[in-house]
């Protein structure tokens, strides 16, 4: 944690848990504390990056923990919304198993010192992800109809980006599978 911009990655990874526990918990105006804990965690993967460009603060350990924070902050919001939002578990599932598929393909790559750096497409599908979980955490009740209905499309928008990307990355990196 020799750098900020790690400090920061490792504080996202810290502040998960919290903010998991908070959205299933069920005092009231959770939801308001868990967006907000969800916001921060956001706002904060954008912000190490920042950090470890601006000041070249790039780690391998930056390289290996920012994407792992992002994925378990994903990870804790959809299972969590499955249970307390009604997000439908086929959702979570595909976004889970995307994110798992990627991360077994980069740990391949690794192994033969090939980098695969975020496409466009991922970082799309990244930015309809945290913006569609943010929706449902906000309107976990369902009781808001204009933001339940936001949300599905977002969800939607984000779970195709999953997949378009994923195929992506697939099928640019296919010789890692040979």
């Amino acid at each position: 944690m020799q750098n900020l911009a790690n400090r920061i990655t490792f504080a996202r990874i810290v502040l998960t848990p919290i903010f998991f526990i908070l959205l299933m918990s069920d005092f009231q105006y959770r939801q308001w504390f868990a967006a907000s804990a969800f916001a921060l965690i956001a706002l904060s993967d954008g912000l190490d990056g920042y950090f470890a460009r601006a000041y070249n603060q790039v780690t391998n350990l930056g390289k290996n923990l920012d994407p792992l924070a992002d994925k378990l902050v994903v990870i804790a919001a959809l299972v969590a919304l499955v249970q307390v939002a009604s997000l439908p578990v086929w959702v979570a599932a595909l976004i889970i198993g995307r994110e798992i598929a990627v991360s077994i393909l980069r740990l391949m790559a690794n192994r033969k010192n090939i980098a695969i750096s975020a496409s466009s497409l991922g970082k799309a599908k990244t930015f309809f992800q945290v913006i569609a979980i943010f929706f449902w955490i906000f309107n976990v009740d369902g009781s808001l109809a204009i933001i339940n209905q936001i949300s599905w499309i977002l969800i939607v928008v984000a779970v195709i980006l999953s997949f378009v990307s994923a195929f992506n990355y697939f099928a640019k990196f296919r010789e890692i599978w040979t």
